[in-house]
């Protein structure tokens, strides 16, 4: 009995502590350059993005996509 009262007590300390934790690491994680190795004129050419850039260029390419199949219909 006295173990789950520990259990009890214990727990939701640990879940909270996890909790303010979990943004901490993503923030740091979105933060960090994507590496990409393309082809380009013959040769491979290594280029750093970050996740925000790779996000707008994403949403913009849909917005296109969206605009011409408006004109197509």
């Amino acid at each position: 009995m006295n173990i789950r009262r520990w259990i009890l007590i214990i727990f939701p300390f640990i879940f909270l502590l996890y909790l303010s934790i979990t943004p901490v690491v993503l923030a740091e994680k979105k933060e960090q350059p994507i590496l990409k190795i393309e082809f380009k004129d013959g040769k491979f050419v290594k280029t750093e993005t970050t996740r925000e850039e790779e996000e707008r260029k994403r949403k913009e390419g849909k917005k296109e996509k969206s605009l011409l199949k408006k004109i197509r219909n």
